[in-house]
């Protein structure tokens, strides 16, 4: 509708920081979620993994926001070697500014 995407909602509320005409609420696509680095202060995320799913090339780790009881999981899809040099049960992510999607409810 209008060119805009619906979304859903995954517990992270307003601290992304972006606002936009008529968005509800925000979208990313896995592959754009990235492991935060020390310097990142904005839109940075210390998550829970709930799940791992292994891909033939690919994992896709799901994840909650830590402090929260999001109703819904958010996916980060990363090359198996990557996930193997993080596995952990607790994961700080960055959403860049720019990959940030606005979306209507």
């Amino acid at each position: 509708e209008n060119g805009k995407r619906k979304g859903v909602r995954a517990g992270l509320g307003d601290r992304t920081g972006v606002r936009g005409d008529g968005a509800s609420c925000v979208g990313v696509r896995m592959h754009d979620i990235r492991r935060a680095l020390p310097e990142d202060r904005v839109n940075v995320f210390d998550c829970r993994v709930d799940e791992v799913i292994e891909n033939p090339f690919s994992f896709t780790v799901m994840l909650r926001p830590a402090d929260t009881d999001a109703p819904r999981a958010i996916g980060w899809e990363m090359d198996k070697p990557a996930w193997r040099r993080i596995e952990a049960p607790r994961v700080r992510i960055c959403i860049p500014q720019e990959k940030i999607l606005m979306l209507e409810e």
